[in-house]
């Protein structure tokens, strides 16, 4: 299988970028066939520095953050080069790659002025011994981490044929300070922020389907109302204040429309709103109480838990409603589904006597796997924009944290390692990851 690399126009985003190619660049294949049974070898030399001050380690910290991206990334395996300087040159010569064990090389160049970084990258492939892409961005120092993941995600398009994740973030919920606030993080536990501040409950943070707000459920004025922000905190207005529940608001993911649990009209039930808040309709209608609707990537069906068959178990809808059908036939408690972005499985999560587990099924209730076991309470699964990886909450340390797996439950780590571990010392609950920002 080969992929056509093509140049990318210029774009416009927080910060300006642009193309560099050098003189006689073609359009390159490359053949990532020699890579289906293995991870790509990359070496990530530290960046040449133009400024006025060393004692930040400017080249360095790009180097480690494209490093922490790729291995996050699950394609790429590190290749150390210790302190090669001719890997860092930009004119390196590409026929030694090949013997050093290295299949691609990222190197480049940043320079500091006041508060503004530019950064040149680039990446070379081994195989056909060309530089396959050279972007020049020009940035604010505060949007430097953000700068580097879009290199990253660029680097995993150019291997891959996917756009990578490292742009995105994980909203969640926190009792950091007693009341429950939302907060938000990049996808690597770094940029940890607190976006709201209703010093009061506040429930089930999701993200518009653009990743630029966050929906959420609060007690401020005594009822619980549903609200929605932008993502720095600013904008915040109501969406729907109906006596009683206003609450588990999911985005469709084209953006137009959202389901919401409403109980206006006496039991919980899912209705379908607008952005603005204007109810379309109204989905559900048992005498049970149906929550917790997850939209499928098409937009065209709805999971949802209903306990219409006595337990709280996983039912199916299309989106208007009719064609109703249960999913999984379990005998205990279910709850928290969430539909893949690919499409092929849901997760969710299953109570049985003190133990709560995650597991997804595919689409036809035919196949269930266990994705975690013996290690505390495992709930609220969030699926990276990729389908790669779920976010989820485990309280297996103690507090409830934040974790992050692969999507058949292996590599069970914390969001927030080593020494980030100490930003967030409250209770977490409700991760919901964003979908990719174009």
């Amino acid at each position: 299988m080969k992929m056509k690399i093509k140049l990318v126009s210029l774009i416009t985003m927080i910060w300006s970028l642009a193309m560099i190619w050098p003189a006689g660049a073609r359009d390159v294949n490359i053949d990532i066939s020699r890579f289906e049974s293995r991870k790509i070898n990359i070496a990530v030399a530290d960046f040449l520095y133009s400024g006025p001050d060393f004692e930040d380690n400017w080249g360095g910290q790009v180097a480690a953050i494209l490093k922490n991206d790729l291995n996050l990334s699950g394609y790429f395996s590190q290749v150390e080069i210790g302190d090669n300087q001719k890997l860092q040159k930009l004119n390196v010569d590409l026929k030694e790659l090949g013997s050093l064990g290295i299949d691609a090389l990222v190197n480049g160049k940043i320079t500091v002025t006041g508060d503004k970084v530019e950064i040149e990258c680039y990446l070379y492939d081994a195989d056909s011994q060309v530089r396959i892409v050279g972007i020049r961005y020009k940035a604010n120092k505060d949007i430097f981490r953000r700068t580097i993941h879009n290199f990253s995600d660029e680097i995993i398009y150019r291997y891959t044929g996917e756009k990578g994740i490292a742009e995105t973030k994980i909203c969640f919920t926190g009792d950091l300070k007693g009341d429950k606030e939302v907060y938000a993080v990049d996808y690597d536990g770094y940029g940890f922020h607190k976006i709201t501040n209703e010093n009061s409950l506040v429930l089930l943070p999701r993200w518009t389907a653009d990743a630029k707000k966050i929906a959420y459920t609060s007690y401020k004025a005594g009822n619980p109302d549903l609200y929605i922000v932008n993502e720095d905190g600013s904008g915040r207005r109501t969406l729907s204040s109906c006596q009683g529940l206003n609450s588990m608001a999911r985005f469709s993911n084209d953006g137009k429309y959202l389901a919401v649990v409403l109980s206006k009209d006496g039991n919980p039930d899912i209705y379908i709103m607008t952005p603005a808040g204007a109810v379309i309709r109204r989905l559900t209608g048992s005498r049970a109480i149906d929550s917790s609707p997850s939209w499928s990537p098409s937009n065209s069906d709805i999971v949802f838990i209903s306990d219409r068959s006595g337990a709280p178990q996983l039912y199916v809808t299309d989106s208007d409603g009719v064609n109703v059908r249960r999913l999984v036939y379990n005998n205990n408690y279910v709850d928290s589904p969430a539909w893949s972005p690919t499409g092929e499985r849901i997760a969710y999560v299953v109570r049985v006597k003190n133990e709560i587990n995650i597991y997804t099924t595919d689409v036809n209730g035919n196949f269930q796997q266990q994705l975690t076991s013996g290690s505390g309470r495992n709930e609220n699964p969030s699926w990276s924009p990729d389908g790669r990886f779920i976010a989820f909450v485990s309280n297996r340390n103690g507090k409830s944290q934040l974790y992050i797996m692969n999507n058949d439950g292996s590599n069970q780590r914390p969001l927030f390692p080593g020494e980030l571990a100490d930003q967030f010392k409250g209770n977490i609950s409700t991760p919901d990851w964003s979908l990719k920002q174009e």
